[in-house]
This record gives structure tokens, C-alpha cells and sequence, in this order.
């Protein structure tokens, strides 16, 4: 019998591991779908939140170590969640580690390529960050309405949304050995630069796959998104 390959899976800003829960009753034979937990969040719910986005870095890659120095295995990340994907692959090659199999970006433009047009959210007034992350689609509804969660997530949203909106200083590119795959909602807001700009992260081969619906297109399409992983193990 072949070799499992493991997914590890990194949420999205405010997720949890929980996300993608569903994701292994649906994955075939062949992939082990491993949700990675974040600090302050889910099972890691007293866990300091994180000071920046290197520290993130540095936390997954105690994690996940201990797997991939013995077996094959891909990385998958939504929004925030793509952006720790990619720079722990990153830190994965500088590290001389075994590298991923392959690398899937979902719903998250290039670091590199910033919009001076586009306003930071955590950096936002509370009335329009609100009305912003609402638009996404990704927060419960209710959410803001809930002194008791509001206390509870909102400073792990903020600060989460702080992490995915790292500007870089360093505008040097490192590609990748690993191929690499950009999974987008065909109604985004992402310009053709930061979806093409991705080729430039990888000496391999560089994907674009589309799908119906915006940020968060991966709730409507799991058995889709599971298949593509299982076809580049």
C-alpha cells in the first residue's frame, strides 16, 4: 500500500483547526488531512497570542518538524493562513529541511506586492473594520452583536488580521523547489499582479485554480479542493 501523505492545513485569520474537521471525513485513502492549531485558539485557547508573523513561523515549524523530517508531505493555507504557508516553507529551505511536495496558496495574494488603494483592516476604525469583516463572510453572524465574544475573539481577530497584513521590508525573492498552486474565488480582490506574481515564488511549476464565490469560496467546495490536493501528492 502506498504511503499516506500528510496535509498539514493552516487556517485563516480568527480560525481554528476545527475548519477543517470535515476535511478528513472527505479526503481519500491516500492523504491524512493534519489541521495545525494556532495559539490562542481551539485546544491552544490560553496560549499567548502571537507578537508577529515570524513567531508563527517558528511555532508551526515546531510542529509540524518532527513529521516532515521522515515523511512526504504538503502544505495548505487559506488567507493568513497561505501567507504562514508559504514563509514556513521558506523557513523549511533556509533550514535545509525536507521541503514540502507541494505548496497550496488559497484565497491570498502575493506578500510582495502591497496596495497603497487598499486600506489595512486592523489598522481600520472598530464602526468599519466591523463592516469589513463582515463582507468577507467568514464571521458568525451574530458575532459583533455578543459582548461575551466580542471579549473573548475580538483581540485575536484584530491581532490575527495584524499578522496577514505584514508588510515585507525585504523585497527579494527566494523561490521555492516545491511547485505551487493558488486557489482563488473567481470574485476576489486581488489584482492580476498578485495572482500571477506567484510564479515567481517557485522553480517549479505555478497553477491557478478558480473558483465560484469570494474569500471564502473553501466552505462551498471541499470535495473539489480535497481532490486537487490528492492529485499532487
Amino acid at each position: 500500500m502506498a504511503e499516506r501523505i500528510k496535509v498539514f492545513c493552516i487556517p485563516f485569520a480568527g480560525g481554528s483547526a476545527a475548519i477543517y474537521n470535515t476535511w478528513k471525513e472527505l479526503a481519500p485513502s491516500t492523504i491524512e488531512i493534519v489541521p495545525v492549531e494556532l495559539a490562542g485558539r481551539g485546544s491552544r485557547m490560553t496560549d499567548p497570542l502571537y507578537k508577529d508573523i515570524h513567531a508563527v513561523v517558528k511555532d508551526v515549524l515546531s510542529i509540524i518538524q518532527p513529521h516532515i523530517t521522515r515523511e512526504r508531505y504538503i502544505l495548505f493555507g487559506h488567507s493568513m493562513g497561505g501567507l504562514i504557508s508559504y514563509l514556513l516553507s521558506s523557513e523549511i529551505a533556509k533550514r535545509g529541511l525536507p521541503q514540502p511536495l507541494h505548496l497550496f496558496v488559497s484565497g491570498k495574494g502575493t506578500p510582495h506586492n502591497n496596495r497603497p488603494d487598499k486600506k489595512k483592516y486592523h489598522k481600520m476604525p472598530f464602526p468599519e473594520f466591523k463592516e469589513k469583516v463582515l463582507n468577507l463572510g467568514g464571521t458568525p453572524e451574530g458575532f459583533f452583536d455578543s459582548p461575551e465574544l466580542m471579549e473573548l475573539f475580538l483581540p485575536l481577530l484584530i491581532s490575527d488580521f495584524t499578522l496577514a497584513e505584514t508588510e515585507f521590508d525585504e523585497q527579494i525573492i527566494h523561490p521555492l523547489d516545491c511547485d505551487i498552486s493558488l486557489l482563488i474565488g473567481n470574485q476576489e480582490d486581488l489584482t492580476s499582479e498578485q495572482i500571477e506574481g506567484w510564479r515567481d515564488y517557485t522553480k517549479g511549476d505555478f497553477n491557478v485554480y478558480r473558483f465560484e464565490g469570494g474569500h471564502f469560496f473553501i466552505h462551498d467546495h471541499k470535495p473539489a479542493i480535497i481532490q486537487l490536493l490528492s492529485n499532487h501528492q
